[in-house]
């Protein structure tokens, strides 16, 4: 069993233009291990009291892809996203048909 550990959380200001002079970053990524994840516009980044005798922590929303709840040693049993409606198109009948399927 791997030991828990912190996770390393980037908040990156993307631009195409060079940076101005006025020194203030308004993220736009948010980053977990390096890798991009999405959040909702209109959600909140919580910051813990910073401290030198506690853990930093912060709170945010995720969207999730996928989720997995189950024991470790259990085989993963993945719940995906709906599906878009554009890709229930793909199992309807064509207008006027009769067969099951």
């Amino acid at each position: 069993m791997s030991k828990a550990r912190g996770v390393d959380i980037e908040l990156v200001e993307r631009q195409e233009q060079p940076a101005d002079d006025s020194g203030i970053v308004l993220p736009n990524c948010v980053r977990i291990n390096g890798v991009d994840v999405a959040i909702p516009a209109d959600s909140e980044i919580q910051f813990s009291k910073v401290t030198e005798s506690e853990a930093f922590t912060i709170t945010l929303t995720l969207y999730v892809r996928s989720l997995s709840v189950r024991t470790e040693n259990a085989p993963a049993a993945m719940l995906p996203a709906p599906f878009p409606p554009a890709a229930h198109a793909l199992f309807a009948r064509p207008a006027g048909s009769t067969d099951a399927h």
